[in-house]
């Protein structure tokens, strides 16, 4: 699946995903779940929709946001990566953010089935 398409809620499994990627192959301690916790912060998990989620995490890595009020514009909330290679726009400003931190992560397609 293209991350562009990515709506809620399976947009919110991959932000927390890419989240836990740091994580990828790490054993799991009482030490590891605290930082994980700590990382994820919040439950129930809705950064698309829950800007205490999300800002955090655009402003950790660094996303930019521009907006564009031209009437005619129908994604006028555009966010781009760190690197400026990333750039991906919405109508809402959260799912702008959360898709460019998902296909900076993991590219700009995703498998349709979130791998266990």
């Amino acid at each position: 699946m293209k991350v562009s398409e990515l709506q809620w809620p399976q947009l919110d499994v991959w932000v927390c995903r890419a989240e836990l990627e740091a994580f990828q192959g790490t054993r799991l301690t009482p030490e590891l779940v605290d930082i994980v916790k700590a990382k994820i912060g919040y439950y129930p998990y809705f950064p698309s929709i829950d800007p205490a989620i999300a800002f955090p995490i655009i402003e950790r890595e660094g996303i930019s946001l521009t907006y564009d009020d031209h009437p005619h514009v129908l994604t006028p909330w555009c966010a781009r990566s760190r690197s400026g290679s990333i750039v991906m726009c919405h109508s809402r400003l959260l799912v702008a953010a959360m898709r460019c931190y998902v296909a900076a992560t993991f590219g700009f397609e995703v498998p349709d089935e979130v791998p266990a």
